[in-house]
């Protein structure tokens, strides 16, 4: 017989989410699309 696991199957789910929901906020707030870095290269061009 296996020894049951001492977390459960929606403790697993609810971590996952958690660590997911740091992921996400970490990664939009490193984002930076095409149109925000051409902006980007416009501005420091123009305090040229």
């Amino acid at each position: 017989m296996r020894k049951s696991s001492s977390i459960s199957h929606k403790e697993v789910i609810a971590k996952a989410e958690n660590e997911y929901e740091k992921f996400q906020m970490k990664q939009d707030d490193e984002y930076m699309s095409s149109m925000d870095e051409m902006y980007q290269r416009y501005l420091n061009e123009s305090k040229k």
